[in-house]
């Protein structure tokens, strides 16, 4: 070959003895190319220097898209087992539907997998997804700094739907919880509040670097007429232990995860919602009741993360990320029947 040519499918072809179909799937990472083959024609056309034209992948992908009932590959979404963890619940089947309907959007089918310990080890998963010709893995919250390590990398890619993924280094997607809670303070005193009180169970703001927590100490030092009542952290939300912060601080509204059990508890103990206090759940997901709070838009992260994933098949980013990326979707603040105008209102406490 002159040495000003540049390689092309066709050479690559002859050069490993399979049709130009099949290079040309290997290369774009379709999985229904055996990995042993796949490998092999990455290294062939890694040591001529082909280097694939992104911009045509994506269009071919679209037109490939626009076919009824065509399929462009498989994904995977895996759930790391934690038994002794707090319920996730609905914020991670909210996530799961995200993912699965951005993978229809975008012509993938998804696989869902639990990865439950004593049951099921990262290699073994990874030689079923191997088989099953899946090449991208989204990877659910864990509550722990999550680990990944020993996954097969050199065949996989895969976006991590919360914060920072360190072992191995992935992309992620996740809720903008400092942004989502500043601006939902903001809102909250435009209706009066000034004495917002927050209180997390322990290891909850830990897991998201502490992002709400620092947005109320943030605003605090903006407003100056608001009361700074320090976040609490408790061992446990209970009910002695809640209203004995409420007892102690005098919030004129609580900021909470836990939207079922701290409402209850404020009432038993002879408060009216919201004429005394003012409620805001911190995440709708973890309630049933009618009340104002965050929708921290799970689906929405399901639905990114899965977009973030094709991206990296189509371009056949295998591995560790080169330089980890954050995707930050934010909240939408939820108006409910648990705070009202008290831009007039006398303290909450106070008065009563």
């Amino acid at each position: 070959m002159p040495q000003d040519a540049k390689p092309t499918i066709r050479l690559i072809a002859q050069k490993t003895g399979y049709s130009k179909a099949t290079v040309a799937n290997a290369l774009n990472g379709t999985p229904t190319v055996a990995w042993a083959t796949a490998k092999l024609i990455h290294q062939v056309a890694e040591e001529l220097g082909y280097r694939r034209n992104s911009m045509v992948g994506a269009l071919m992908s679209a037109v490939r898209r626009s076919g009824e009932g065509s399929l462009q590959g498989v994904l995977a979404v895996v759930e790391i087992g934690e038994p002794d963890r707090p319920e996730h619940g609905v914020f991670h089947r909210a996530l799961l539907e995200g993912c699965r309907d951005g993978a229809k959007e975008l012509g993938f089918g998804l696989d869902f997998f639990l990865l439950d310990p004593g049951e099921i080890t990262p290699e073994r998963l990874s030689g079923i997804m191997k088989a099953r010709g899946i090449r991208g893995v989204v990877l659910l919250p864990s509550w722990r700094s999550p680990s990944f390590d020993r996954f097969d990398w050199d065949w996989l890619t895969g976006v991590y739907a919360d914060y920072l993924a360190e072992e191995p280094s992935l992309n992620s997607v996740c809720c903008d919880h400092y942004r989502t809670v500043l601006e939902a303070l903001e809102s909250i005193y435009s209706l009066g509040y000034r004495r917002p009180g927050m209180v997390f169970e322990e290891g909850r703001e830990e897991r998201i670097h502490m992002r709400m927590s620092a947005a109320l100490r943030v605003f605090q030092t903006r407003r100056p007429d608001i009361t700074h009542i320090e976040p609490r952290f408790l061992s446990e939300i209970s009910k002695p232990a809640v209203l004995s912060w409420v007892d102690e601080v005098e919030p004129d509204i609580v900021l909470a995860h836990q939207g079922n059990e701290v409402m209850d508890w404020i009432q038993e103990a002879g408060y009216q919602i919201p004429s005394d206090i003012g409620f805001f759940c911190l995440n709708l997901t973890k309630t049933n009741k009618q009340t104002a709070g965050l929708d921290l838009r799970p689906n929405e992260i399901g639905r990114c993360a899965v977009e973030q994933l094709v991206a990296q098949v189509q371009r056949q980013a295998w591995g560790r990320a080169r330089t980890p990326t954050t995707t930050s979707i934010v909240g939408r603040f939820v108006y409910g029947p648990t705070i009202g105008d008290r831009s007039e209102a006398p303290g909450s406490l106070e008065a009563k």
